[in-house]
């Protein structure tokens, strides 16, 4: 049991979200989640997969027969088509995303059968209404024949009289009996005509009935998709439109002198020999370095200063920064410590806080960008220690490179021992910018060769040597470093 104060006053209805991390991470919470996520949390019995998903593979008929074994069960998970788990004795070890994927696939399982017995249901409904339906008219004509027969056959007949004026009197009766049963016959059968008539032109009216009700379904499905088509393009129009106003840096609204100051430039030296004062903000360092520096061309990939004027928010820890090829396409200010960076396409909240790049658009992605970006996957967590050191664990099953391999060993801050063939990241924790290292290589550093100290490149999928070959990375801007390494020392050539 783990006891977590809200606050240091002992208030209600006050919660310090700082302090409240600090805790959970002083307790280990934070680390055990993580270690719970990595490995197979969720563990279901086989009585309860086969129970719950064994329709996926069995039919109704063969389930009542399967047996919970190890074989069948094994068949139930390979027939979802899901990685993530694994078949033990008698349980089954799954990830925490699978448990969430298996009930979508039962739901919508349960779904289709649910369609199947409705339609067959109401097929059988209107089969036996119509059965009955003829069956009530065929009952009712034969109770009024029978009634009928009833008032001609129960009349008392005269008596017979023996002489001939009785006789004549018994024929003339007989004969108008006989006149009257066929009047009654002729009668019942031109009734019987008039209800076969009427039941034709009912069952005509209902057939038109039913052709216009289905054609105005038809013509209301029509409308419907016409509706959904017009939705999605203006949503896409509306995508398009968000994604052009995002569109290069995201800091960048306004570009003025110093946002062309970039790594490797050279640097005019200051015409103020004497200063060697700190700076403690982002716009007195801005103010200083237009004042005295030239504005060297762009290279591509450099970061610029302007890209750290989060800084001065003391709640930011992190800066992210998405480009695909050369092309920023969103940046995010994280306040956490601790953080992912995948590829889901949903903004679904997690146990921490998650970039998601899935969801963002660019009009001018190439297939080539968006093959990548479909494999980035669970992506990476990246964590922020207190002095500013920054880790990172790759979750996915694809390569994740460090870039910054690649840029030689001035700007070799990271655990070169833990890291693959071309900056390859494991799946364990790495570290990618390491604060003392960062310290021994400013010394001999330019002023923007610091800023660009204070951010760590991560590729997903692929990597090479040229920027515009790099279908998806990110750019990680620590505050801490940059609060450090940047803002509180001399800058060069004001020596």
């Amino acid at each position: 049991v783990r006891c977590i104060k809200p606050n240091l006053d002992k208030k209600k209805d006050l919660f310090e979200d700082g302090y409240v991390m600090k805790q959970l991470r002083s307790t280990g919470m934070l680390a055990t989640i993580q270690i719970r996520r990595q490995g197979y949390p969720v563990r279901l019995k086989f009585a309860d997969v086969l129970q719950d998903y064994g329709l996926v593979c069995f039919s109704v008929s063969e389930l009542p027969e399967v047996r919970p074994t190890k074989e069948n069960i094994a068949r139930i998970m390979e027939a979802t088509k899901i990685d993530g788990y694994l078949v033990g004795k008698d349980k089954v070890f799954c990830k925490s995303w699978l448990r969430d994927a298996l009930g979508q696939l039962r739901r919508q399982f349960i779904s289709d059968v649910e369609i199947v017995q409705r339609v067959v249901r109401g097929w059988t409904a209107r089969n036996k209404f119509k059965t009955l339906r003829v069956a009530k008219v065929k009952q009712c004509e034969v109770v009024r024949d029978f009634f009928e027969y009833l008032e001609f056959t129960c009349s008392t007949p005269p008596a017979i009289r023996t002489d001939e004026e009785g006789t004549k009197i018994v024929l003339a009766k007989v004969q108008a009996e006989k006149l009257k049963a066929a009047a009654i016959a002729q009668a019942v059968l031109m009734r019987k005509q008039k209800l076969e008539k009427e039941q034709r032109e009912k069952e005509q009216q209902d057939k038109e009935m039913a052709d216009a009700a289905q054609a105005a379904i038809e013509m209301e499905k029509q409308l419907a998709e016409a509706a959904v088509a017009a939705a999605a393009a203006a949503e896409a129009e509306a995508d398009a439109a968000k994604a052009k106003a995002n569109s290069g840096t995201l800091r960048r609204k306004n570009p003025d002198a110093i946002s062309r100051y970039v790594a490797g430039g050279e640097v005019v030296n200051c015409t103020h020999p004497g200063c060697r004062r700190p700076f403690r903000t982002f716009e007195e360092l801005k103010q200083h370095v237009e004042s005295h520096f030239a504005e060297p061309a762009v290279q591509s990939g450099d970061v610029m200063m302007e890209d750290f004027a989060f800084v001065d928010d003391e709640c930011v820890v992190t800066a992210v920064v998405y480009y695909e090829r050369q092309k920023c396409v969103a940046q995010f200010d994280i306040n956490s410590p601790v953080f992912a960076v995948d590829g889901r396409a949903d903004e679904e909240e997690d146990e921490i806080p998650r970039v998601s790049l899935g969801i963002l658009v660019n009009p001018d992605r190439d297939s080539k960008v968006s093959k990548v970006r479909a494999h980035i996957g669970s992506g990476v967590v990246i964590e922020v220690d207190e002095t500013g050191n920054i880790y990172c664990t790759r979750l996915c099953k694809n390569n994740v490179f460090l870039q910054s391999v690649r840029f030689g060993d001035k700007f070799k801050m990271y655990d070169e021992a833990a890291l693959g063939e071309n900056g390859l990241l494991p799946q364990t924790r790495t570290k990618i910018l390491d604060i003392v290292l960062l310290q021994e290589r400013l010394k001999p550093a330019n002023f923007m060769t610091r800023v660009n100290l204070c951010s760590v490149r991560i590729s997903f999928v692929r990597d090479n040597d040229a920027d515009a070959d790099i279908p998806c990375w990110i750019s990680l801007r620590s505050a801490a470093a940059f609060r450090a390494s940047v803002l509180t020392r001399t800058k060069p050539g004001c020596v």
